[in-house]
């Protein structure tokens, strides 16, 4: 054989195997992949969820505003409410699709159905200590532990300008500690040791949880509603335990004569938004991913920002410092986004 024939061998054996990697390359694919949606499709989820957030959070707080700064039943009682509403409504769906009796439990959606009764428990005790718009600032935390999450584990890429753009928040979430307005600390911006405290572990437990049911909304073979379901029952339960391991009693009908009309409206709309949230988040986190929910949740804070100025102004006053803040963190959001940049 001469020389140019082996070479020409050699050069055919090395384009097969790099035809064999490419393949098998292609053919890998990573269990948190973003499912392949029209840019329609994906936007529409999130203006519904900014829309159903924004008025979420906007009536969980003026609950308590509009009744002596107090809820005017026990927390636990919301979110148990909430949970029950969720199920009722997929409850529905399945029926209606008659495909209820096909459906199996599965304990492995009970891990993030107690993270979330956890959270969501937190979420309404956080006002006692802050604002809406300082508690969404905080939260923003989650984007760095989700980062680290999606690196360490999943393999996904993280860009200097990624971790750059994430110090950048870090900053932000520190700069929220100095705002305050010229009503101190009873209704200004000011940050409470007990409101930080919250955030942090709200963050860690969001982020284990949010990843572990995007893997199982990706990975799992059941129908979108068959796994809600899931959820939703030990969701259910998971709260009822909360609500009943509690001291507090639920009020008593001469109680609620004494509480406003106008907080009764609120607490009902809070609850009605919740419940259909759920449902919002579920389907941006299946068809994306939480780095899509945590930023579309960051344009929903902004909004909220505004209308909590507009609603409740001696309880928050937009000052220079608490913009800065604001930029900090959007722009932290908006350079992650961007892997490269090119000049």
């Amino acid at each position: 054989m001469s020389k140019s024939d082996s070479e020409i061998e050699i050069n055919a054996a090395s384009d097969v195997e790099k035809d064999a990697k490419a393949e098998s390359k292609a053919e890998t694919t990573n269990p948190l992949d973003r499912a392949k949606i029209s840019k329609v499709e994906a936007v529409s989820m999130i203006f519904i969820f900014i829309l159903i957030d924004v008025g979420k959070q906007t009536s969980s707080y003026a609950v308590k505003y509009y009744n002596n700064g107090k809820y005017p039943i026990p927390q636990t009682m919301i979110v148990a409410v909430t949970e029950y509403l969720k199920l009722s409504l997929v409850f529905g769906k399945l029926v209606y699709d008659g495909v209820l009796s096909d459906v199996k439990l599965s304990l492995k959606f009970a891990i993030p159905s107690i993270i979330y009764a956890v959270n969501n428990n937190i979420y309404y005790f956080a006002f006692y200590y802050t604002t809406p718009a300082v508690w969404n600032i905080l939260t923003q935390f989650r984007i760095i532990l989700t980062a680290v999450v999606y690196r360490v584990i999943f393999k996904r890429e993280v860009t200097r300008l990624q971790w750059g753009a994430l110090m950048l928040l870090i900053f932000g979430i520190v700069l929220t500690q100095r705002t305050s307005s010229d009503h101190g600390d009873e209704g200004g911006n000011l940050l409470k040791p007990q409101a930080l405290i919250l955030a942090l572990v709200v963050c860690g437990l969001s982020v284990v949880g949010s990843v572990y049911m995007e893997y199982l909304f990706k990975n799992d073979k059941r129908t979108f509603f068959e796994q809600q379901l899931q959820l939703y029952i030990f969701g259910s339960m998971a709260a009822s335990i909360f609500y009943f391991g509690e001291i507090k009693s639920t009020p008593s009908w001469e109680q609620w004569q004494e509480v406003p009309v106008t907080a009764i409206g609120w607490l009902i709309l809070c609850i009605f938004l919740s419940g259909i949230i759920g449902i919002s988040v579920a389907l941006i986190v299946k068809k994306l991913d939480n780095i899509v929910k945590i930023y579309t949740q960051a344009l929903s804070n902004m909004a909220t920002t505004i209308i909590s100025a507009i609603l409740f102004p001696d309880h928050l006053k937009l000052n220079v410092t608490f913009a800065v803040a604001l930029v900090a963190v959007f722009t932290a959001i908006h350079l992650y986004e961007r892997k490269h940049i090119r000049c």
